[in-house]
């Protein structure tokens, strides 16, 4: 799976030491401000599929680390704001993404 959590876990478990291990809640810290969110069941889904990336890729999450997640997943907003705080990483992020053919949507393209 990856370096920091080996072969030995399944995606559910690392995920679940990945939330643990930054006290995750329902706040988001930027910088001294933190914003609150209500955990809505979409809310829910679609954050356990974005620490799935962050576990499999191991970007951090910091504002580097979202934008090189958002590179990977070719999200533009994400990709201008890496390029200006962190060209080279969010860079090499981006071509990692685009060698596993990862689209937007954060799907797999289908190979022809």
């Amino acid at each position: 799976m990856s370096k920091r959590y080996g072969n030995e876990l399944t995606l559910r478990d690392a995920r679940q030491r990945y939330s643990e291990n930054r006290g995750f809640g329902d706040k988001l810290k930027a910088g001294p401000i933190a914003l609150y969110f209500p955990n809505t069941k979409a809310r829910v889904r679609a954050v356990k599929l974005h620490d799935l990336h962050h576990v499999l890729t191991e970007y951090d999450t910091t504002w580097r680390g979202e934008a090189e997640i958002g590179a990977w997943l070719i999200n533009l907003s994400a990709l201008a704001v890496g390029l200006a705080i962190a060209p080279r990483p969010v860079y090499r992020a981006l071509c990692a993404g685009g060698a596993l053919g990862i689209t937007t949507r954060g799907s797999l393209k289908r190979a022809s």
